[in-house]
């Protein structure tokens, strides 16, 4: 018998799950498990009062063997293979086995068939478990079968056919058709998706490849109305799972009308970059960067379009401090030591003309202080690479110039876009300032009170580089290193500025 005290073990999983009570982890769990089989009819049944009996069924593979058929039972057995499914952490009922009076399995596939009565008495020291005859409750066909019951009065209250079916509307609306293959029932009643396209006036499909593997689809769409709570702005689908809260692609201050966007956007190889609990993504990681900057383009692009996004006003004089901002930034961020910490926001290579040497070339050029290196063509990643063009490093090089004496071709390179900043007034907004993916910008709210403090002081220059160096640190949730970073780009800045 193991030391192991398991009731704290599953009440420290449990909390992993941010705001969310035990009654909701268990529905999506035992979902995502279904799912994960490859169902297509779930089904969700509660009876009773003073004893509640949930039966949850559905027509997956089933549990293959034996020897997964105890797997199941093993609380030391608490992750599956990551990127198989949603319901990789393989807990299902087991989050919930100290908070019921026992369960009941039921499992048959085409190799296997059993059943067995689970509890967690409370003068044992872990769940103990015994196979017995099975009901029936698969009526002969493939699938797995769950009956929890409950007498704990106050977890019996947690429970209605209401409240099962926001949670997996919450969670798992675009599983079920039309858009996935999944029917979800509650007490025999089908649940309907919100369906966006629907009440749409306007549609955007998105299909795009992401350079480290997978691809992200779905469709973005104007509504003619409100959209249902819940559903507003854009949902991030992972293999059915709708992961975190609606999100915006970081457009909330120019959105004309944010309760009249909706749609999803399907990308199963972020499961790679979710949580164990399933409801957020590690936004430090360059396959989030890639898919945020990607589909944020395509978004705002979209909506910039359609007339849906308020236009950047920016007088002159910020404009040009701006400018001389964000070239100390490109400063900052170019130095090696600031590059290991890998901050860039954007990723961003930018197409550009780079005037090459050529004694047979029809243009002409001159030279000029400052070199970098391309990283390429787009001929291919490496095809090029290593030519000097103009940029911020000491040494000479050629740039295209009518009255110049060198003989050119220009060539299309990929050359790094750097950080751009922008000031803009977004008097109803409190964040100073945030990443816009449509400007490709760092955006600086100039209507914020502490900007107005920073102007009355005459600190603005120091205030946005400030601002700045918040943002792209804002994704490091440890305080102890994001302070470390914020403090390695400060010391970084000091010795370029003097």
């Amino acid at each position: 018998m193991s030391n192991v005290n398991w009731r704290k073990v599953i009440d420290n999983f449990r909390s992993g799950y941010q705001f969310v009570a035990p009654s909701e982890i268990l529905i999506t769990e035992l979902i995502a498990n279904g799912l994960d089989a490859g169902a297509e009819d779930i089904s969700i049944g509660l009876d009773g009062d003073d004893v509640l009996h949930l039966l949850i069924t559905d027509d997956g593979l089933g549990m293959k063997s034996r020897r997964e058929f105890e797997a199941y039972h093993d609380l030391g057995s608490l992750t599956k293979t990551r990127g198989g499914g949603i319901g990789w952490a393989g807990i299902g009922a087991k989050l919930y086995i100290d908070r019921c009076d026992c369960i009941y399995t039921e499992t048959r596939s085409n190799t296997f068939t059993g059943a067995s009565q689970w509890s967690f008495p409370k003068r044992e020291k872990a769940p103990i478990w015994r196979d017995v005859p099975p009901k029936g409750l698969l009526g002969g066909k493939r699938g797995t079968a769950i009956e929890i019951s409950i007498s704990d009065r106050k977890e019996v209250k947690r429970f209605s056919a209401n409240g099962v079916a926001e949670t997996i509307l919450a969670n798992y609306n675009y599983a079920m058709k039309p858009h996935g293959e999944a029917v979800i029932k509650v007490d025999g009643e089908r649940i309907e998706p919100f369906v966006p396209s629907s009440i749409a006036t306007k549609e955007e499909k998105v299909d795009v490849r992401l350079r480290e593997g997978g691809e992200a689809n779905g469709e973005l769409c104007i509504l003619s109305e409100d959209a249902p709570a819940g559903f507003a702005l854009v949902s991030i689908v992972v293999h059915g799972k709708t992961i975190g809260e609606q999100y915006d692609f970081r457009q909330f201050a120019r959105l004309k009308k944010p309760d009249h966007v909706a749609g999803y956007i399907r990308c199963d190889s972020l499961i790679h970059v979710t949580t164990t609990s399933k409801d957020a993504f590690n936004r430090r990681s360059s396959m989030w960067k890639d898919f945020d900057k990607r589909i944020g383009k395509i978004f705002s692009g979209w909506l910039d379009r359609e007339g849906e996004l308020e236009k950047v006003k920016q007088d002159l004089e910020l404009e040009k401090l701006a400018a001389d901002i964000q070239e100390d930034l490109n400063r900052v961020f170019s130095r090696p030591e600031i590059r290991e910490l890998s901050l860039d926001l954007f990723q961003d290579y930018r197409n550009r003309l780079t005037p090459i040497a050529d004694p047979r070339g029809l243009e002409v050029g001159s030279i000029v202080q400052g070199i970098q290196l391309t990283t390429g063509t787009f001929g291919g990643s490496n095809a090029g690479s290593g030519v000097l063009t103009e940029g911020d490093d000491p040494g000479a090089a050629i740039t295209i110039s009518e009255k110049g004496t060198e003989t050119i071709t220009p060539k299309q390179r990929r050359v790094h876009g750097g950080i751009r900043l922008t000031f803009a007034s977004f008097p109803d907004r409190f964040e100073r300032a945030w990443v816009d993916p449509g400007l490709q910008a760092i955006v600086v709210n100039d209507a914020h009170q502490a900007f107005k403090c920073a102007d009355d002081l005459e600190a603005v220059f120091f205030y946005a580089i400030d601002c700045c160096f918040a943002v792209v640190t804002e994704t490091i949730e440890d305080s102890a290193e994001r302070d470390s970073v914020l403090s390695k780009l400060f010391a970084a800045y000091s010795s370029l500025s003097g």
